[in-house]
């Protein structure tokens, strides 16, 4: 493949991305990558994050550029609102993972018994915790597993967890439910 050195241009890099030139869609996120991974940091404060989340955005905008209306907004915009709501995904996810653990530690202290060994500060989360729950899952058949994951993982609503796996919605709730026990179970046995 021979590269083609083109002087910068956005308005005509863009026609050409639209028309499915990859070559042109490269120049576009390459001319922007350190624009988007500087706004990520910035809104992240973690550079280690920001690598990740400017790698996904770069993905979206690859896989959403034909979507884009150079109309409506700037190109820089537009790829701002994709690093914007990549970012917002990934504290949706994180938000629901702390949710799902503080629902365990909340319960296991209840119960007074330790889920994870911690002391008494309910911040303290040590890998082994996380790692004892990736266990705890592993055990899980997939029909159990599945609805946990997307719940407490990733946020889907029960209704959603339903439409994905094509199961209704009290069977969603029924996995929901047993797969809890089962991991509050396992995690109070190690």
């Amino acid at each position: 493949m021979v590269f083609m050195n083109w002087e910068y241009n956005e308005e005509l890099l863009i026609k050409r991305a639209k028309k499915g030139n990859n070559e042109a869609l490269s120049h576009l996120i390459q001319h922007h990558y350190n624009f988007i991974m500087n706004y990520i940091t910035k809104i992240s404060l973690d550079r280690n994050l920001a690598e990740d989340l400017t790698q996904d955005t770069c993905y979206k905008i690859i896989k959403k550029f034909n979507t884009y209306n150079e109309t409506k907004a700037s190109l820089s915009t537009w790829m701002i609102q994709v690093a914007i709501n990549t970012y917002k995904d990934y504290c949706r996810k994180e938000k629901t993972k702390l949710s799902f653990l503080d629902l365990l530690k909340k319960e296991a202290s209840e119960e007074s018994s330790p889920v994870f060994g911690m002391g008494n500060s309910a911040t303290e989360m040590p890998s082994e915790g996380i790692i004892d729950l990736k266990e705890a899952l592993a055990r899980i058949g997939p029909d159990h597993r599945i609805p946990l994951v997307l719940k407490y993982y990733y946020g889907y609503e029960q209704s959603e967890i339903a439409s994905l796996m094509g199961i209704p919605i009290g069977t969603v709730k029924s996995r929901l439910s047993n797969g809890l026990k089962y991991v509050r179970k396992e995690l109070r046995n190690e």
